[in-house]
């Protein structure tokens, strides 16, 4: 993923985040993991059948995106990790929106 110059997510990341290629980097052994293919699964039940090097790869986070562990990250083609991504922030959006919102009254004339 391309993080603009002023976001805080690289920040974020530990000194060992890498890149695949790189022995002893986290995205490295992720890829090796997984295979170098897409974790996500589709509709059907069958995992993605995208992989490296025709397609772009990118570590998502499974829970939290502080938790570095192998097995809180997962490899995901570009395509669906835009696409957990936006799930994401919809659902951030909406409990955020939900939080404030009133409880129903009943209506006076009931």
């Amino acid at each position: 993923m391309v993080w603009s110059d002023d976001s805080e997510r690289r920040a974020l990341l530990p000194s060992n985040w890498g890149r695949i290629g790189q022995l002893g980097s986290i995205v490295n052994d992720v890829f090796t993991r997984d295979g170098g293919r897409c974790r996500y699964i589709l509709p059907s039940g069958k995992r993605c059948p995208r992989t490296h090097p025709g397609f772009r790869m990118e570590v998502d986070h499974i829970d939290g995106r502080e938790d570095h562990r192998l097995k809180n990250l997962r490899l995901l083609c570009e395509h669906h990790h835009k696409k957990v991504t936006a799930g994401q922030a919809w659902r951030g959006k909406y409990n955020r929106r939900r939080k404030f919102k009133r409880a129903e009254e009943d209506h006076p004339g009931r």
